[in-house]
């Protein structure tokens, strides 16, 4: 249950500066007219332009509060002490002091007159741990020789088969399977300078992918991508039941049933295998405009050496990534993906992957669209009251099935009026369906439906008008849960 408290936040307040903004910005104006004065015989009036460099003072608030480990803490502010608003991001409580500052620029968090902080109890675990005292990581390609072992709450060691050295950090659990490690290698003042920030996300209870950064001093040096290994130490709590045991200790022979994440950017991709040829594509923060962030997709995974495979994943909209593979601590590895569009090549990146789990068709902890009633792989038994989204070009159309006859069409990128019809659905054997679509007499749609494990599907599409056959075109569907 979140209890808000009140008087526990200690603020440091930049208010009353805005006053000296008046008196500088003043000033500043008497000091150009003195200088125009100087200046006044060298320089003609038409040919004097001065820009006026505008002094700006803003105000802030300076956050400061303690935390506990399993504890969630939302700054919040008000105006009336009635109605509250979040402040920034949720923090997740480690144990050790917080220290935030807000700025009142652009209508910042200094415009509200009261604050108090939400702590809320975390009661879905997720999988990264609130500590990594007693854990030893293996990072890269050969982790098990080259580790890091964190001794203490602040201390541990990198070991290599040269030797150890010693390093300070500072752990923060920043989300439900992610948490950041600010690591600073040596022991003496000069390596204060060199530190290394890791963001380890973890797909299962010991594996994960991580990124890098080098800092010397404030610049960041470089960036680079892996995987991750909990070689030794207290399990991570949390996960999906059954996870541990369904993450592969080797490179897969077959994808089916299994989750993939691959990371290349800030966040990771999740790849679901729902079949030999069939899978769903997650994306773990989708973006707010997106119509279709549970991509259905087919694949072909095939190894070229034991330790190399290829894996072509064919999207919506003539669109298909192709991936090499690198297995290089069991069933993690690096990868090179290329995106085409069509046959062009629009883009090449590359990253790190790792298994995550059973595919269930929501992401790490269960969100997203779920597994449906029918998950077998057989026709939904009736369209009543469901959406549905239909690619296959640009723009995928919108049928929204009102009654057991009846039910709309409406493009998704059209502000115009829906379309009314009428239509039959038929439940044929195995995952084939039928749907007629009637928009009036003399012009209809005939589909032939063909649904996936997860209730996504493909189809051939048959316009007919004045039953003659005018248009035949092939795509994929889903269901639309969006408001």
């Amino acid at each position: 249950m979140s209890q808000p408290l009140d008087g526990l936040v200690k603020f440091t307040s930049a208010i009353g500066l805005n006053r000296g903004h008046n008196t500088v910005h003043t000033m500043h104006r008497i000091l150009s007219h003195c200088r125009l004065g100087v200046f006044a015989g060298l320089l003609s009036a038409s040919s004097w332009v001065q820009a006026q460099s505008e002094l700006k003072i803003f105000t802030a608030i300076e956050v400061e509060f303690a935390t506990e480990r399993g504890q969630s803490y939302q700054l919040q502010g008000s105006t009336d002490l009635g109605a509250w608003s979040n402040i920034g991001e949720p923090v997740f409580g480690n144990g050790n002091p917080v220290n935030q500052i807000f700025s009142a620029k652009d209508g910042g968090a200094v415009t509200f007159g009261n604050y108090r902080l939400n702590v809320t109890p975390i009661t879905v675990p997720g999988l990264a741990p609130w500590s990594f005292q007693g854990l030893s990581l293996g990072l890269g390609d050969d982790g098990a020789h080259e580790h890091y072992d964190f001794l203490s709450e602040t201390n541990g060691v990198k070991v290599s088969p040269t030797g150890t050295d010693p390093f300070t950090y500072t752990f923060t659990r920043t989300g439900d399977n992610e948490a950041q490690v600010k690591l600073v290698k040596g022991s003496s003042a000069g390596d204060k300078d060199r530190r290394d920030l890791y963001t380890f996300t973890f797909t299962a209870a010991k594996l994960g992918t991580f990124v890098r950064e080098e800092f010397r001093g404030a610049r960041l040096k470089d960036r680079d991508l892996g995987t991750f290994t909990v070689l030794d130490g207290t399990q991570p709590p949390g996960g999906n039941p059954g996870d541990t045991n369904s993450v592969p200790v080797a490179p897969p022979a077959s994808l089916k049933g299994l989750a993939y994440s691959f990371l290349s950017g800030a966040t990771p991709e999740r790849l679901e295998f729902l079949s030999e040829t069939t899978g769903i594509e997650i994306e773990d923060k989708p973006r707010p405009d997106e119509d279709e962030p549970n991509k259905p997709f087919s694949y072909t995974y095939a190894f070229t050496t034991p330790t190399n495979a290829t894996l072509v994943v064919n999207l919506p909209d003539n669109r298909r990534d192709e991936y090499d593979l690198t297995f290089t601590q069991g069933a993690q590895g690096s990868f090179v993906r290329r995106e085409f569009r069509g046959d062009l090549l629009t883009d090449t990146d590359n990253g790190a992957f790792s298994p995550a789990g059973n595919a269930t068709s929501g992401g790490p902890n269960g969100g997203g669209g779920g597994t449906p009633p029918d998950g077998n792989g057989s026709p939904v038994p009736e369209l009543t009251g469901t959406r549905y989204l239909f690619r296959s070009g640009a723009t995928p159309d919108r049928l929204t099935f009102t009654t057991a006859t009846s039910g709309s069409e409406q493009s998704t990128e059209e502000d115009d009026d829906a379309n009314a019809f009428t239509y039959v659905y038929t439940v044929k054997e195995g995952s084939a369906a039928t749907l007629v679509v009637t928009f009036k007499p003399g012009q209809r749609d005939e589909y032939d439906l063909t649904f996936n494990l997860d209730g996504t599907g493909t189809f051939v599409r048959r316009e007919v008008r004045d039953d003659v056959v005018t248009d035949t075109d092939t795509g994929s569907f889903v269901r639309d849960t969006g408001n």
